[in-house]
């Protein structure tokens, strides 16, 4: 009997050493499950699911928050209108310096006393190509008017305190190693509840 349990013993000690030593046959960071977060092909099929602990994973939140952040936690106060411009490929920086980006933006917060607060994300969806240069996103990005005019807050159809969302659709493009926003839309304004 004692000689059982001896065996079995050192078969599951050896057992454990093989699982931690080897995994459990799942790539680090890959799911065998449906996830939002995604690696596809050049036709963009789906080839692998990536868990939320995935380190592309986890950097690419990091970043679409900072930016996010960046763009939605500003004040009339303080307001310089390039919050945002570290997140930009260089193309899309020049095209907003020819349009005269910063001094609208500017103009548009100290004209209507504009302050936000970014409130958070919802419905984070990551699609990266296979050698994770590139990645498409989509999410809504919430936040809150804190300070407005009445006549500004009038034309968003919103109220003081209220938080609201935009959906942005995100093309990602890594340059020395650093994400990058190649295109960005925002679009549909919405109350959230």
């Amino acid at each position: 009997m004692k000689k059982a349990i001896k065996i079995i013993s050192l078969l599951c000690v050896l057992i454990i050493t093989i699982m931690m030593l080897g995994g459990c046959g799942t790539e680090p960071g890959v799911s065998k499950n449906q996830t939002d977060f995604t690696v596809v092909d050049e036709q963009g099929t789906v080839t692998k699911f990536l868990t939320v602990d995935n380190s592309e994973v986890v950097k690419m939140k990091e970043t679409v928050e900072g930016f996010v952040k960046a763009l939605n936690n500003r004040s009339y106060k303080t307001i310089n209108g390039s919050e945002e411009y570290g997140y930009y490929t260089q193309g899309i920086i020049d095209i907003a310096n020819k349009q005269g980006d910063i001094a609208a933006t500017i103009k548009v917060y100290k004209d209507n006393q504009l302050e936000n607060s970014y409130v958070g994300l919802d419905g984070l969806k990551m699609a990266f190509n296979k050698d994770f240069t590139k990645c498409d996103i989509t999410v809504v990005g919430k936040l809150k008017v804190t300070s407005a005019s009445a006549a500004h807050l009038s034309s968003l159809k919103i109220g003081k305190d209220v938080v609201f969302g935009y959906d942005y659709t995100f093309k990602w493009l890594k340059q020395n190693d650093v994400w990058k926003i190649h295109s960005v839309t925002a679009a549909n304004p919405h109350e959230i509840k």
